[in-house]
């Protein structure tokens, strides 16, 4: 069993396993970065993987429609 929960501040964006490890995606809006950590069996910590700018709130616009 696991509980893990997202930071205060941040935005949960997804969720994945990757064999025995749980990768969970949260954005940061006061920084702008996506923050991906890795989770193995325990509940321990094995990595983070920080994306600057990574802007994934922002409206995107759709084809055909004005710049």
């Amino acid at each position: 069993v696991m509980a893990i929960q997202v930071p205060d501040g941040m935005h949960h964006l997804g969720s994945t396993w990757k064999d025995d490890n749980l990768w969970i995606e949260n954005y940061d809006p006061k920084t702008n970065t996506c923050v991906f950590t890795e989770y193995s069996k325990g509940n321990l910590l094995q990595g983070k993987v920080t994306l600057k700018n990574c802007n994934p709130l922002l409206p995107t616009l759709q084809p055909g429609a004005a710049e």
